[in-house]
């Protein structure tokens, strides 16, 4: 079957989602291409042709621009600018480049058609894409639509200068013009009581089927890889963005700092707004790396003695980098700010891992954390457990690429067939 993902960028972490069931579609025979957003930036490797849309949005032309020869004013200049067309384009929230979701929609329709495509994944990373597996559903006839929800957005955060209320009542009102055509609507396991208090409000309802974020790929082998520890030196690695409205660092900071313990190294990976923070932190042996690619993360990954994970501001939002971290095996230390955070659960499950509520002193973390480093694990065992969980029976399959596949041949023999 040829099936074309559509998606805005293959950038980590929602390319390394896209690419790891692109690759499960590949496996199984299917003819798959991707028709993206070229935005300039890495991407993540994926297995299948890629094919780059000739438009751009606002954002990613504001960004290309600004890493031109220009001064810090004329920088800052392009900046206030862009903020400003924001705010004009508040009542068509969350469009910001109208031009942009026409031009994409039709040049993917051209795609499509030119492919003979059977099938359409549209991954809901921007408006566009959702448009796009729409005009190619209406304009075919023939084509089926498959909407892909990684990302939130009646369940996701709001901008800052908007009201919860307009949030949603703007998000149901394009989820409801964007999915009415669809043939099926895959959300995220972490929205389902969200979308199940509004299902009279919606006309896509009976189209969802909700899985998790595809990113748990356990390991092949039996035995999980420790590094080797130098002088007794201890590694612990944070990589993911840190965007002030969803999640801070200051608890962890503050953590780490109480021990100011000299063999302890806290590296601290991908965007980050708390630049100005963090550094008033490395005398603490806290360090911001900067941003890597995906291909580095994983090597990054690989060499830490343990990976940590702050707690996001939404019960909604789970963040991708929980199951990358899990496929390594590593033990996990993880904040949480909020009771129901969607990351408890999963590690839980996991179960070489520790909860830092970031709402109980310092000391009690303190303490929950050295109970948890002086622990010994049986690498065997944990590994062999990992794999219970993702089998196909297992608490943690929807979390495999391998369930979205299962989800899309389970749809119907007209949709896909192996």
């Amino acid at each position: 079957m040829k099936i074309m993902y559509v998606t805005i960028s293959l950038r980590a972490p929602n390319g390394v989602c896209a690419s790891n069931v692109i690759e499960a579609l590949v496996e199984a025979g299917h003819d798959v291409l991707v028709f993206a957003q070229d935005n300039g930036m890495d991407e993540v490797n994926c297995p299948c042709r890629i094919v780059h849309s000739k438009c751009q949005s606002v954002y990613v032309l504001k960004e290309r621009f600004k890493k031109t020869k220009l001064g810090l004013k004329i920088r800052k200049v392009i900046d206030l600018l862009y903020r400003l067309w924001i705010i004009i384009c508040y009542p068509i929230w969350p469009i910001n480049s109208p031009h942009f979701v026409y031009a994409f929609s039709r040049e993917a329709y051209r795609v499509s058609r030119d492919n003979l495509v059977d099938m359409v994944i549209a991954e809901y990373g921007d408006l566009a894409c959702l448009n796009a597996g729409r005009y190619i559903e209406k304009r075919s006839g023939e084509i089926k639509a498959v909407a892909y929800f990684i990302d939130a957005l009646y369940c996701g955060p709001k901008p800052s200068y908007m009201s919860e209320k307009t949030k949603n009542r703007l998000s149901l009102y394009w989820e409801n013009k964007m999915l009415r055509s669809y043939d099926k609507v895959v959300m995220m396991e972490a929205t389902k009581s969200r979308y199940n208090d509004v299902n009279k409000k919606i006309n896509f309802y009976n189209k969802i089927c909700y899985l998790d974020i595809p990113m748990l790929k356990p390991k092949a082998d039996n035995s999980i890889q420790i590094p080797y520890r130098q002088n007794d030196a201890m590694i612990f690695v944070y990589i993911g963005s840190l965007p002030k409205n969803i999640r801070s660092p200051q608890y962890l900071l503050d953590l780490f700092r109480s021990f100011d313990n000299a063999k302890w190294y806290l590296h601290i990976y991908g965007s980050n707004e708390y630049l100005d923070l963090v550094a008033k932190y490395e005398k603490f042996n806290i360090e911001y790396k900067g941003v890597v690619t995906h291909e580095e993360a994983l090597k990054i990954m690989k060499d830490a003695d343990y990976l940590v994970n702050i707690g996001n501001s939404f019960s909604e939002m789970v963040p991708s980098k929980i199951f990358e971290y899990i496929s390594t095996g590593k033990p996990i230390i993880s904040t949480f700010k909020i009771q129901n955070d969607p990351c408890i659960k999963y590690l839980n499950l996991y179960g070489n891992a520790v909860c830092l509520n970031e709402n109980a002193p310092i000391s009690v973390s303190k303490k929950q954390l050295i109970r948890f480093i002086n622990e010994e694990k049986s690498d065997n065992d944990l590994a062999e457990h990992i794999r219970r969980v993702t089998s196909d029976k297992g608490s943690l399959y929807n979390n495999t690429p391998k369930a979205f596949l299962d989800c899309l041949e389970a749809i119907n023999d007209s949709i896909i067939k192996v």
